[in-house]
């Protein structure tokens, strides 16, 4: 058990019968009178439901130590992801929902820190950027370099980049956001 207070920004905690995920953590030390309170933004990884909660910063809430596993991504169907131990060649799922808008990411053969809790694969840590490469790119304008253009990725998806950017090429965006951060230079092999 913690106090409210020491819960931290990507922290799990078992709240409502849940395994939960602080997103965002605010600590306020009060005024007048109004006490302390802890803002948290938790995600719960049973059913991917984001919400806002307030605390007493006295307030105990039940830690959980989650145990990573890396596994490799193999598929996705309607409604969970499978991953494999690339060691015993375990298979496990993870629910989507608890996945969220980072399902998009996911290449196959990608190898990710999965947590489990009490051997139930609950949560997949994403990373925070992911490069990916540029399959169909449009001319870029010269006239208007500050504009953006959108582009094709190699996983399906569309995103927004600088006119520079031509097909072939590889670009690291923010997961979280799906936002452009920068070209990355070619990998040697």
């Amino acid at each position: 058990m913690i106090n409210a207070s020491d819960l931290k920004k990507d922290g799990f905690i078992k709240f409502n019968g849940h395994i939960n995920k602080a997103l965002s953590v605010m600590h306020h030390a009060g005024t007048g009178k109004q006490g302390p309170v802890t803002h948290a933004k938790l995600k719960d990884l049973t059913t991917g439901t984001v919400a806002d909660h307030r605390f007493h910063p006295l307030d105990k809430l039940e830690d959980v130590d989650l145990e990573k596993k890396v596994m490799e991504f193999l598929y996705c169907d309607d409604n969970s992801c499978f991953f494999m131990d690339p060691v015993s060649f375990e298979q496990f799922s993870v629910e989507k929902k608890s996945i969220g808008n980072s399902v998009n990411f996911l290449l196959p053969n990608t190898r990710l820190p999965i947590e489990f809790y009490e051997g139930n694969a609950v949560n997949v840590a994403m990373p925070e950027y992911i490069d990916l490469k540029v399959t169909s790119a449009p001319a870029g304008i010269k006239a208007q370099d500050s504009t953006m253009k959108e582009v094709e990725l190699e996983n399906g998806m569309k995103a927004l980049v600088p006119q520079f950017i031509t097909e072939g090429e590889h670009v690291r965006l923010e997961i979280e956001t799906g936002k452009y951060l920068e070209r990355v230079k070619e990998k040697k092999q």
